[in-house]
């Protein structure tokens, strides 16, 4: 007796047994998977190459400058570039902590939505972005009270000084937009989705180029908002809270949380909230 005749006597049915994808394929999709994410990376590369080109260049050295404005444009620029380079380890220290929360919330809904347990993967989402916000806020009140304790353990001094205090003060502006970005992108990496995190994070990185240099320099006939060079921060930091506002709503209407009408209401509000306090805030502090 053949073993298909004996299997079907005693009710067992075989399953037929798949096929190991070839090399070609799975490189395939691993690309396909990778290209998102190395597409964010390379724009949060221009991002840190933009705000050190800017901090640079907020004083144009001219032939027809006296030798005491040289040196006082000079001094500004190093100024700028010491406090851009300092706010660099702010955002390492913001990536650690968004990526504590993140890489666990990737990997508890990845097995769930392996699992088809939906009401798991939709409950451990909304701990993480509630975690990511308390997170948020509270990298807010440690840089905004915080900021000349900072800029002392940094060791800046003078102009430095002055500039890292109002960058981390408006820095915290965007934190809770910002951490709350990131932990819904890892959320939705998690649930097998990596091209709308990608979208929304070259949304943000190509809005916080444009405006940080549109209203740096006034240019695309923007108006120059910064009257000194500290208050490119804010500028910078606007940038970056309107961008993560509009890629958290991406997010929700991506999953359906909130209407495409409501979101693009909220982005308008929130931009213009925004930006027409950037001219005025650098001098707030």
């Amino acid at each position: 007796m053949s073993q298909a005749a004996a299997t079907e006597r005693v009710g067992i049915k075989l399953e037929p047994v798949l096929s190991t994808p070839s090399n070609a394929v799975l490189l395939r999709q691993l690309v396909l998977l990778a290209l998102p994410v190395f597409a964010e990376q390379v724009l949060h590369m221009l991002v840190a190459l933009t705000d050190t080109f800017v901090a640079n260049h907020l004083v144009k050295l001219t032939p027809d400058m006296t030798a005491a404005q040289i040196a006082e444009g000079r001094t500004q620029i190093a100024a700028a570039t010491a406090a851009v380079g300092t706010i660099g380890y702010i955002f390492w220290l913001i990536g650690l902590i968004t990526g504590a929360i993140g890489t666990g919330s990737t990997a508890i809904i990845a097995r769930a939505t392996g699992a088809r347990h939906r009401r798991l993967a939709n409950s451990v989402c909304g701990q993480s972005v509630g975690a990511a916000l308390f997170a948020g806020l509270g990298l807010w009140l440690i840089f905004g009270w915080g900021a000349p304790w900072v800029a002392n353990i940094a060791q800046l001094h003078g102009i430095a000084h002055d500039f890292a205090l109002d960058y981390l003060r408006m820095l915290g502006i965007s934190l809770p937009f910002v951490t709350v970005m990131m932990v819904a992108n890892a959320c939705l990496r998690g649930a097998g989705d990596t091209v709308t995190p990608a979208v929304s994070m070259i949304i943000v990185d190509l809005v916080n180029m444009f405006f940080t240099w549109s209203l740096t320099f006034g240019s695309f006939h923007l108006p120059r908002s910064p009257t000194s060079p500290a208050e490119y921060c804010s500028s910078a930091c606007c940038s970056s809270a309107a961008g993560g506002f509009g890629s958290i709503c991406i997010d929700f209407v991506r999953t359906g949380i909130i209407s495409s009408a409501s979101c693009a209401s909220a982005c308008r509000a929130a931009s213009a909230i925004c930006f027409s306090g950037a001219s005025t805030s650098g001098s707030s502090w």
